[in-house]
């Protein structure tokens, strides 16, 4: 399951909580129970935490190695291939299918068109080490 899958999941929870909170705070503001200026401080404290976490996830989603940040095979670029190393061997499979070619466990090779091929080395974790084209 993604990322972006789970927060949908959670999303109606969120907002039930949210919602809940907001009809303590009329009721208790209406009946002389809690001050305005309590409420305007903590509103603008709870935001601000908000925003601080939607951020860092943000950041955390477009700088993780997942399949999503998965550059197409077939438009992969020579400069890409540096952001490449890290993301695990079953990742690549799943994106662009099997390899046309397997070198034992650390390498694999996709055909990219007439003769040039990607090589793509893998560390003993399972993680791209290395991604080359090559021209036999």
């Amino acid at each position: 399951m993604t990322v972006v899958g789970i927060l949908y999941m959670i999303a109606p929870i969120i907002m039930l909580i949210l919602l809940a909170g907001l009809v303590y705070l009329v009721y208790g503001i209406l009946h002389g129970r809690i001050k305005l200026k309590n409420v305007i401080r903590n509103t603008v404290i709870i935001l601000i935490i908000l925003v601080v976490a939607w951020q860092g996830w943000l950041y955390m989603y477009r700088h993780t190695k997942h399949e999503d940040n998965l550059p197409a095979l077939s438009s992969l670029e020579a400069d890409e291939l540096k952001e490449l190393e890290g993301y695990h061997r079953s990742q690549l499979i799943s994106v662009w299918g099997e390899p046309d070619d397997t070198s034992g466990e650390d390498q694999d090779v996709w055909q990219l068109g007439g003769e040039e091929y990607l090589l793509v080395t893998y560390g003993t974790d399972g993680r791209v080490k290395e991604a080359v084209f090559e021209i036999p």
